[in-house]
């Protein structure tokens, strides 16, 4: 019960972000989605993990502090 529309738009979208916040190259992403350039993909997803980096940021500023 996800609460909300799920359409396959959706399920590719969440597919892209996970595997770019977990280190896939965004060339291989780029490949699976079919688009025609990395730009592509960058433009469409790379704003999306913002909450993956502030999260990499506090955890490398945590261990400077230990």
């Amino acid at each position: 019960r996800i609460g909300r529309p799920v359409r396959p738009h959706t399920l590719r979208r969440s597919m892209a972000t996970f595997l770019l916040n977990r280190g896939v190259l965004e060339d291989a992403i780029s490949t699976l989605l079919g688009h025609a350039s990395t730009e592509t993909t960058r433009a469409a997803y790379a704003r999306l993990s913002i909450g993956t980096l502030k999260e990499q940021v506090e955890q490398a500023l945590a261990q400077g502090r230990e």
